[in-house]
């Protein structure tokens, strides 16, 4: 049986919608937990990044269509810490 994943808003703001999937997430211990995050960008938050990869000297190659970005992250709740574990990006 596949589970479809449900897309809850997290938060938003000026420069992106933020949803995380409710069907990913995972406790290891009390410790530790991770979560799949999806990031819709707005043309803002595109633009001050390809800025930001231009003033650096940096391709912007395929960053000009950015769409989405998919977060594996894996949260340490006692330390509160985050580590990515995998980024999946989208474009048009």
């Amino acid at each position: 049986m596949v589970m479809s994943h449900e897309w809850i808003l997290l938060e938003y703001n000026e420069y992106n919608k933020y949803f995380y999937d409710t069907q990913s997430i995972r406790c290891d211990s009390q410790k530790y937990c991770s979560v799949r995050i999806k990031l819709i960008y707005t043309e803002k938050d595109r633009k001050s990044y390809l800025d930001e990869l231009t003033k650096q000297n940096l391709s912007v190659h395929g960053y000009d269509s950015l769409r989405a970005s998919e977060v594996q992250s894996k949260y340490n709740c006692a330390e509160k810490t985050a580590t990515l574990t995998q980024i999946i990006d989208y474009d048009d």
